[in-house]
């Protein structure tokens, strides 16, 4: 190598060195997104003219995992995790010491702040849930559990304070997609939501984990409607051969109503049902017309809309 071109390229990594030395070491992260709060660690190492960067998530779901990419200059920092489609484009602010910028996945964008001292997790302010731990809370709970063959259904009763022996009580079923007995989705808890607004009405309420979620057995993705059917069913029988003055049905949120439906057309000890945004049509003529909605709210072009809903209707007449 010619003496210039050993100079330049010592001075190339003299420079890259220098640029990524006050960005090397530890960061913290706090930030909430789609209802979660996340605390992210990332750690910033140099060898050479190389930067690697890894990031720790301080509740154990991931320990340093290495960046697909890395990228750090003497005023930014980038990185991305190609198997999650997650990347990151941050700025060094050294007035403060922190690395300002924004995360992306997918469509998602946030603002995300690191910096040097650990930050406390982001508390989620959630003021229509129930505070579980007070001591004056307007119902009473009670774990219970049923067998619906081989399967063993895990959830928890709440009962209005004072309640008689006809006091009403619900069935909460969950829509499509495995889900727990509060119907969690991005932190939020509807159900835990419903059932204390029912027993501030003087309403019982039972919700229930789907079979295979939480602490139910069975395997959710080999059942089918009518299984869950059976699932909402059982626990109707449980519960009316408790309360036998008492009056029992079921509110099925989205899918759940069609499980509501197929349960109160066979078991007379369903005495209502309730649908919550759950099915006016056939299911086949929903899918149909969620094949448009979906991509339209993503915001595609009319044409490719139009044409994804086109090949799933003509799918659905192959499969008829």
């Amino acid at each position: 190598m010619h003496s210039v071109q050993r100079i330049l390229f010592i001075s190339f990594i003299f420079c890259s060195c220098i640029a990524s030395a006050q960005l090397e070491g530890k960061w913290y992260a706090s930030f909430a997104i789609m209802g979660k709060s996340i605390s992210v660690e990332m750690d910033v190492e140099v060898e050479l003219s190389e930067t690697h960067i890894f990031l720790t998530d301080p509740e154990g779901k991931f320990t340093r995992q290495k960046m697909t990419t890395s990228s750090v200059t003497d005023s930014s920092l980038s990185f991305r995790w190609a198997d999650i489609d997650l990347s990151y484009q941050g700025s060094f602010v050294s007035s403060s010491h922190t690395i300002d910028g924004k995360m992306t996945q997918r469509d998602v964008k946030w603002e995300v702040l690191f910096q040097r001292e650990p930050t406390d997790k982001i508390k989620i302010n959630r003021p229509q849930e129930p505070d579980l731990t007070s001591k004056d809370l307007p119902f009473t709970s009670e774990l219970i559990r049923v067998k619906n063959g081989d399967i063993e259904l895990h959830g928890e009763l709440t009962l209005p304070l004072n309640p008689t022996k006809r006091t009403p009580i619900v069935v909460l079923v969950s829509g499509s997609g495995p889900q727990n007995r509060n119907s969690e989705l991005m932190g939020h808890k509807p159900f835990l939501v419903i059932a204390d607004y029912l027993a501030k009405e003087g309403i019982g309420c039972l919700r229930f984990d789907d079979r295979g979620v939480g602490e139910s057995t069975g395997d959710y993705s080999k059942a089918t409607l009518d299984d869950f059917a059976y699932d909402a069913e059982t626990w109707v029988n449980e519960l009316t051969a408790r309360f036998p003055k008492s009056r029992i049905g079921i509110a099925g949120h989205s899918e759940g109503g069609v499980h509501a439906l197929i349960a109160a057309s066979r078991n007379n000890n369903v005495d209502f049902i309730i649908e919550l945004a759950s099915l006016g049509t056939s299911g086949r003529e929903v899918l149909i017309e969620q094949q448009y909605l979906i991509p339209k709210k993503e915001g595609e072009p009319e044409s490719t809309c139009l044409w994804n809903q086109s090949v799933f209707e003509g799918m659905c007449q192959i499969i008829d």
